[in-house]
């Protein structure tokens, strides 16, 4: 006897209702379709209905009197899905053999807390304390074959200090799957990022300002190096008081001393570009290098002035006329005054070498004006501001002090990166407010048009600079112009490597104090954004973002354990095409194979 959930519509003053029931669905002794009600069930929500066709789906079949709804009830709801497809793939790329202790007897040790923080860390970031709960609450317990009640508070931070113990292996790991990975295995991206705690007792943090947050009275730096496609291969921990600049010297120590990286190129931005940095990579790592100039050391390399004069005006002009062409226009070569097009908004000029440093010029049309426009409307704003506090002066009730005008008048141009560009006096006055005389100031500020000047000259060029000056074919560079424009334009993956970290993984703010369990909390970050990255190289192709892969999983990962007198079920629900093609691509449809089910004690509803 097959049961079905039945609905009929009852309209009342022009309002529809749905009232539901358990039906039969026969056939009599001529034929002809019939239906029995069996069980009256109301009017019922989106979610009763959808547990009722769970519940039925497993009735279905071998049902062979009437079921009671009263005998049927949910016990609880646990997520199989997402734990089990991020363990599955967390193992198969190895990241569970990393952390293996050679003598380790303990039902969780390091290993097994290693990849329960990795993988709550994808699935629901929260602090370390928080992950006892969620797992006990997931499915993780069976697959991993331990105890839920083994995995403790005292248990996480008693293997924090193995874990970081660890980090050599797993940034040798890193290093050695990125190779087969990667599309080109010798480039590297460098940067340093802030992060900062909930609390004040860490030793390692110093005051200092968080490039998102600003200002925190605990904070940290913490380096990276990624290869090309975003993978992390080493990284450090500093307090907040360091800059990345003087402490890339440790991260090129790890590099050449743990794991034996040298003849690479390592690519990093000018704050990061120093001549003691410069040779450690050529000494230490026999390496090379790809960064760019600060602005104020761009004289001695690129005249400026003449370029502005000159050959600026050809170049805009040129992109203007570019942008109103084919697309196959945009591709031709184009050479102005010795720029070369890259692109549909760049231009750029080998400068040659000089000595055993070589430097690159690029200009780009659509950042000129963009920065042009940008600081127009800074100006603009500014001088409302500044009128705005002037009105406040001359309207003054009170007596006013000169240096808190003057410290207002600069924190609007610092706002506005108008310092040396608008200069300004405060002149002292005295008015009468009725039987009070009250000293105020006014304002009188000029734009300095020769500092306007200077300041968009710079605007959208970049002098890089290289130690890359070996001849190739033809006398030309081995390393031409293009690639040195081209792998810093790249630098974007190691942006992203920290803004998947803080944002995705909820890096910050930190809830542990101890040195050592800081260095583990991103040690763990690292191993969660890998396993992440990993998973967008593979889904790439199928255009299915990171966020969709996880969206997808919180709609497939449902379980439901229902309780009857005669059975004890959970169902997994009916998974979505979508979610199948993911499973399909990253090869691993294993998890919903009927025998892999059946001894996780789960029935998928068809």
């Amino acid at each position: 006897m097959r049961i079905h959930l039945n609905m009929r519509p009852r309209t009342k003053k022009d309002k529809t209702y749905r009232y539901y029931s358990l039906a039969r669905s026969y056939r009599d002794e001529n034929g002809d379709p019939k239906k029995d009600i069996l069980q009256n069930l109301g009017q019922l929500g989106d979610l009763e209905v959808a547990a009722w066709k769970m519940r039925l789906a497993v009735f279905n079949g071998d049902v062979t009197e009437m079921m009671n709804a009263n005998d049927i009830e949910f016990v609880d709801s646990k997520n199989y899905l997402d734990v089990a497809l991020l363990s599955f793939l967390y193992d198969k790329i190895g990241l569970n053999d990393v952390f293996k202790m050679a003598s380790s007897q303990k039902e969780i040790g390091a290993q097994e807390v290693a990849k329960i923080l990795t993988l709550s860390r994808c699935l629901d970031p929260s602090s370390n304390y928080k992950t006892v709960d969620w797992f006990e609450q997931s499915y993780l317990p069976r697959l991993m074959d331990v105890r839920a009640e083994s995995y403790n508070k005292d248990k996480i931070f008693h293997e924090l200090q193995n874990i970081h113990q660890k980090k050599k292996w797993i940034q040798k790991f890193f290093y050695s799957f990125s190779k087969k990975m990667s599309k080109e295995s010798s480039l590297y991206f460098f940067d340093g990022t802030t992060s900062f705690f909930e609390g004040t007792e860490c030793e390692l943090a110093e005051p200092g300002k968080d490039k998102t947050t600003g200002f925190q009275s605990k904070t940290i730096l913490i380096c990276l190096l990624t290869d090309v496609s975003g993978f992390p291969i080493a990284w450090d921990v500093f307090s907040g008081d360091k800059r990345d600049v003087t402490e890339f010297k440790k991260i090129a120590h790890q590099m050449a001393n743990d794991m034996d990286i040298s003849n690479v190129t390592l690519c990093f931005d000018r704050g990061v570009a120093s001549s003691s940095n410069f040779d450690i990579i050529e000494k230490e790592l026999k390496s090379k290098f790809i960064s760019g100039l600060c602005r104020n050391q761009i004289d001695p390399v690129f005249d400026l002035e003449k370029f502005c004069n000159n050959t600026r005006p050809l170049l805009l002009e040129d992109y203007s006329e570019i942008k109103e062409k084919s697309s196959i226009d945009k591709k031709r070569i184009v050479t102005i005054n010795k720029f070369y097009k890259m692109g549909n908004d760049r231009y750029f000029r080998d400068l040659g070498a000089n000595g055993k440093r070589r430097h690159v010029v690029s200009f780009n049309a659509n950042i000129f004006m963009q920065e042009q426009e940008t600081r127009e409307k800074n100006i603009a704003w500014a001088k409302q501001q500044i009128d705005l506090l002037n009105d406040e002066l001359q309207n003054a009730g009170r007596d006013r002090e000169c240096f808190v005008v003057e410290k207002k008048i600069d924190e609007i141009l610092a706002r506005y990166s108008l310092k040396g560009i608008i200069s300004y006096t405060i002149t002292p006055h005295a008015k009468t407010t009725g039987t009070n005389a009250v000293q105020t100031y006014s304002i009188a500020y000029e734009i300095l048009q020769d500092a306007l000047r200077q300041a968009s000259m710079q605007d959208g060029i970049f002098v890089f600079i290289t130690n890359h000056i070996e001849a190739g074919e033809s006398g030309h560079y081995a390393v031409p112009a293009s690639a040195i424009v081209g792998h810093y334009k790249d630098k974007f993956v190691i942006e992203n490597a920290f803004r998947h970290l803080k944002s995705i993984l909820d890096l910050r703010p930190f809830y542990v104090r101890l040195d050592d369990h800081v260095r583990a909390h991103v040690d763990i970050c690292m191993c969660a954004y890998y396993l992440n990255n990993w998973i967008y190289q593979k889904l790439s192709e199928s255009e299915i973002s990171i966020d969709d892969f996880y969206s997808e999983l919180k709609k497939n990962s449902h379980t439901c354990r229902l309780k009857s007198a005669e059975k004890n079920i959970v169902l997994l629900k009916t998974l979505t095409p979508k979610m199948k093609k993911i499973l399909g691509i990253l090869d691993a449809n294993c998890i919903i194979e009927k025998e892999m089910l059946q001894k996780h004690q789960i029935t998928p509803i068809k």
